[in-house]
């Protein structure tokens, strides 16, 4: 099937048959673009892509891409939590919300450890910092090397701060990204890992109401952004309508993120020999990159026809204008 992007934007053809005489395809289509203009974004031009593969970056890895719908928004920021006027700083919040509902708070200390106190442990005092990377690694997992075997904690395996019965508690480092309500105080404290960037698909926080003693429960519609979203749990929501404000505060030294979704900026259509049909695109992700000044958004769109022999089919992208 032919794909013609107009578009000078990332975007895919996903297409393959359904059953044995229906054709399905999906569009994915990505806008990238500044949030604050009046600041500078990177050297070279950016743009989200769509990745078939997994997208490997220095703030976490984005599954891959695909074409199952999903039933809501996956929101994601990638960045640094950065002190005011890069102070340093022991501590500090950051802040996410989307129009006057969601609201999500991070805590960021600089580096800890555990150290021995008279009768037990203690969390020593966090070192200064001006940036922390608001990564997985950052936040709270890990692994622990015991003698005879290597524990994981399945939430987050590369994060800090998971400890178990039996392993060296003093000198072990705390995580950095905490939410205020569910603050470490003891050793062996789990809190559900927190984070903001991509969540990797075998985290086990995406299937803790999946599974049950009594076996898998029955797949749902609903559950398709766990199964093949990109977000963190927490930041799985219902679709946004355009014009709805976000704000991210605390991730640079003298300005706070904000913007709105805008409407939909693509228009496709699938021709089918002479006959030509839209597809309906919805926003189903958003990224914000806080360190490049850029926002993306991932559009949708499929539909499905009827097979058959030497049909002449070809999907067609363009850009609406503003």
């Amino acid at each position: 099937m032919e794909f013609l992007n107009q578009t000078t934007h990332s975007a895919e053809l996903i297409h393959g048959p359904l059953g044995s005489n229906h054709h399905g395809v999906c569009v994915l289509a990505k806008q990238t673009r500044p949030i604050l203009p009046g600041l500078p974004g990177p050297s070279e031009p950016f743009e989200w892509p769509v990745s078939r593969t997994e997208l490997k970056t220095d703030f976490g890895d984005f599954p891959f891409e695909h074409h199952f719908p999903l039933a809501k928004l996956d929101l994601m920021v990638v960045g640094h939590a950065v002190t005011p006027q890069k102070r340093p700083m022991r501590e500090m919040r950051v802040g996410l919300s989307v129009g006057s509902q969601f609201q999500y708070i991070q805590h960021i200390f600089g580096d800890r450890q555990w150290k021995k106190s008279l009768l037990d442990y203690k969390i020593g005092e966090p070192d200064l910092f001006t940036e922390m990377p608001l990564t997985l690694k950052n936040a709270f997992g890990g692994t622990i090397e015991m003698e005879n075997a290597k524990l994981q904690n399945l939430d987050n395996p590369e994060g800090k701060g998971y400890l178990v019965k039996g392993a060296s508690i003093e000198g072990t480092p705390l995580p950095n990204i905490e939410r205020p309500n569910h603050l470490i105080r003891h050793p062996f404290d789990e809190p559900m890992p927190t984070c903001m960037a991509p969540y990797p698909l075998a985290g086990r926080l995406r299937y803790l109401d999946k599974v049950s003693p009594q076996g898998a429960k029955p797949f749902a519609k609903e559950d398709c952004n766990s199964y093949f979203g990109q977000a963190h749990p927490d930041l799985v929501m219902e679709r946004l309508a355009p014009g709805t404000p976000i704000r991210i505060e605390g991730m640079h030294a003298t300005e706070i993120f904000s913007f709105t979704v805008p409407a939909c900026p693509f228009r496709a259509t699938v021709e089918i020999d002479s006959r030509v049909e839209p597809l309906r695109f919805s926003l189903d992700a958003i990224c914000v990159f806080t360190h490049l000044n850029r926002v993306g958004f991932r559009y949708r769109a499929a539909s499905s026809f009827h097979l058959e022999p030497r049909q002449l089919r070809k999907v067609s992208l363009e850009e609406v204008a503003a």
